[in-house]
């Protein structure tokens, strides 16, 4: 070995040992491959940005561990102490905890709610939640009474108390009233933002280093480590590295390949969080060939779809049932899906009068029964799923050929309506309303989201009753059947929704289970052992 290249051996050695004494035990080490793009509310877009505003700002309120929302069941106060209905629930009345601070010690304030209303609807911020929030709230305005502010209502959906407090977040006026459109991303005082929650912050090296320090005496509870450390590395697979050799107690995600490394005796164990995200192969049913129920049906029932999740992901996924998610509260374990039945998927296609050509395809009339399969090109994923199915159908003699495009290329094909089958994905999220757009009635717009362009009177009227209820069982009941009825329809392939695990050191104790929504809410809670 060379001296340049032992010497460069020595320095690594050095920084690792350097990095591992740093680790105190009152310090959390959080790695991350990606930067925030903010630490400001209104304009987060990524995980990154997500976990840093979940521990410098505080909510309203906080969605309950079941993840109902249905009006306000469940829901735990936050800056408000508590809050109450108008008689025609046409509003809701918050009254802030007296105690509530902001890092500088100013209280929090009814005007602090109101500013954080304007500053989501000025255009100039171009907040990118804000449409969730018009669709429901009419104005937010102080009072009735010193501590209180109240937000009126346009529309009476039963989500719409988890819209306010999961997107309305306080804005400390007196910090930010300077700050007018692009500058949010840009301002001093956005990289360094005073908020209300458990954490503030300490020390920005943008886009490298974020120090954050507990809060003595925070009104809600005191946070058990006294520091957290967000290290951005250059890739996640130098994150990873971090965690399993002890320089970082903490990274979000991990690979299959990489969990199957970790030793039984690891310091290192992971940890199962929470997802809202699932993929699917959405069928176009304004394609002649797949206007078709009954042959979609066969396409399903000839699809495995266990074995293309247990092909891609192993245990690191579920087999998707319909289009909900395991966190939601609307999901249902009694959903009957179209389990693979190569027999009767081959007898439904004769009865229809696909019958097998001299090349082992099915034909019909002078038709062959083949598809295109659209893929973007940069999910792996996707593309093992398809490869797989392709096989599948091939051996009941359904031709599928694969198109692999680049991203946004891929979209274009999908906003047009130019594909038979398209693999695509969704991110949800606990409320369930957004299956309106998604498969419902709302989506079928121009430009907009129904991607199987399916209408269903029966969907819609389930919907609009669930829309006007406030009865968990009701609400409930009226989901499964919305799942169901999609399913029965066979509108797409429901392949698979992640189970992502993260990996922490064994040094940290967290609670049994995390929340539905934002893994970095428990971070208050979770304690380090000493070495």
């Amino acid at each position: 070995m060379g001296r340049r290249s032992l010497r460069g051996v020595l320095i690594t050695v050095l920084i690792v040992a350097a990095c591992r004494r740093s680790i105190g035990d009152d310090r959390l080490i959080i790695a991350t491959p990606a930067a925030p793009e903010t630490l400001v509310p209104p304009m987060v877009t990524s995980d990154a940005g997500a976990a840093l505003v979940n521990l410098l700002f505080d909510r309203l309120a906080y969605l309950g561990p079941a993840g109902e929302t249905v009006a306000d069941h469940g829901f735990t106060p936050g800056l408000a102490a508590r809050w109450h209905w108008a008689s025609d629930s046409a509003a809701v009345t918050f009254e802030l905890d007296p105690r509530a601070r902001w890092h500088d010690g100013q209280p929090v304030t009814p005007g602090d709610v109101v500013y954080a209303w304007h500053v989501l609807r000025d255009s100039a911020t171009m907040a990118p939640r804000v449409a969730d929030l018009n669709a429901l709230v009419d104005s937010v305005s102080t009072g009735p009474g010193a501590s209180a502010v109240t937000v009126w209502f346009k529309s009476r959906r039963p989500d719409r108390f988890y819209w306010v407090t999961e997107t309305l977040i306080p804005l400390p006026e007196h910090v930010f009233s300077s700050v007018r459109g692009i500058a949010w991303s840009s301002d001093t005082l956005v990289r360094m933002p005073i908020g209300s929650g458990p954490y503030q912050i300490e020390e920005v090296q943008p886009a490298r280093r974020y120090v954050l320090r507990a809060v003595p005496g925070h009104y809600r509870a005191p946070a058990q480590i006294r520091h957290i450390i967000v290290q951005v590395f250059s890739d996640p697979q130098s994150a990873y590295q971090a965690v399993t050799t002890g320089t970082a107690d903490f990274i979000e995600s991990a690979t299959r390949a990489q969990l199957q490394e970790l030793e039984p005796t690891a310091t290192v164990r992971a940890l199962e969080l929470p997802a809202f995200d699932y993929t699917f192969a959405v069928f176009n049913t304004q394609r002649p060939l797949l206007r078709d129920a009954a042959l979609r049906r066969a396409l399903v029932q000839a699809t495995n779809r266990d074995v293309v999740r247990r092909s891609v992901f192993d245990t690191l996924a579920f087999t998707l049932q319909a289009p909900v998610v395991r966190a939601q509260f609307t999901y249902d374990s009694t959903l009957h899906p179209l389990e693979v039945d190569t027999a009767t998927a081959a007898a439904t296609l004769d009865a229809l009068g696909w019958r097998r050509g001299p090349d082992g395809v099915r034909q019909r009339g002078g038709q062959r029964l083949a598809v295109e399969f659209v893929v973007p090109s940069s999910s792996k994923s996707r593309i093992a799923a398809a490869m797989i199915i392709q096989q599948q159908w091939r051996e009941l003699g359904i031709a599928a050929t694969i198109t692999s495009l680049e991203f946004q290329t891929a979209i274009q094909r999908l906003m047009k309506r130019d594909y038979d089958v398209f693999f695509s994905g969704w991110q949800t999220g606990p409320a369930p309303a957004a299956i309106r757009t998604t498969w419902g009635p709302d989506g079928l717009v121009p430009g907009g989201h129904n991607l199987a362009g399916y209408a269903a009177p029966a969907v819609r009227a389930a919907l609009d009753s669930a829309d006007r209820s406030t009865d968990r069982a009701r609400v409930r009941a009226l989901y499964a059947r919305v799942y169901q009825q999609i399913v029965d329809d066979a509108l797409a392939l429901w392949l698979f929704e992640p189970r992502p695990r993260a990996l922490i050191q064994r040094r940290v104790t967290t609670p049994p289970t995390l929340r539905s929504v934002g893994w970095a809410l428990t971070v208050p809670a979770w304690t380090l052992r000493h070495r």
